[in-house]
């Protein structure tokens, strides 16, 4: 099965002596309502990322709606990367959509995501904004 990814524009908030986003994949490379896509982000750090941490993922569809709707989850850090803890270089994190509140609809969503430190809450690792389009099918 072959698929084909779509490189997602995005905005790296790089936090001193933390990550740095080179890229951001989407799969599949159009996706639609009825899609579960995929996101793999490529990335440096200059230090250890402890196991302890998660992968935080907001999803938010932009439009004129008073109040927008959007959904949170979290993985574990572990199961987003082949290697764990992260050590000093380059590592790619994988993980599914985390729209699941509501069913996903078509339009442009905003898509944040923070690499935290669960044994120091505040300690963000890595803070990046990337953007999806979803159409109908």
């Amino acid at each position: 099965m072959c698929f084909i990814s779509a490189l997602a524009e995005f905005m790296n908030n790089p936090r001193p002596n933390g990550v740095n986003v080179s890229k951001v994949e989407i799969w599949p490379f159009n996706v639609t309502v009825n899609d579960n896509p995929i996101f793999s982000i490529t990335a440096v750090t200059p230090k250890n990322i402890s196991s302890s941490s998660t992968v935080s993922a907001r999803m938010v569809l932009e439009g004129p709606e008073l109040s927008p709707m959007d959904s949170r989850r979290g993985y574990k850090l572990c199961d987003s990367s082949s290697h764990c803890p992260i050590e000093p270089g380059r590592f790619v994190l994988t993980f599914p959509h985390p729209y699941w509140r509501y069913k996903i609809t078509a339009g442009r969503y905003r898509v944040e995501v923070q690499i935290v430190n669960q044994n120091y809450p505040f300690q963000e690792s890595m803070n990046i904004i990337f953007w999806l389009s979803v159409s109908e099918a």
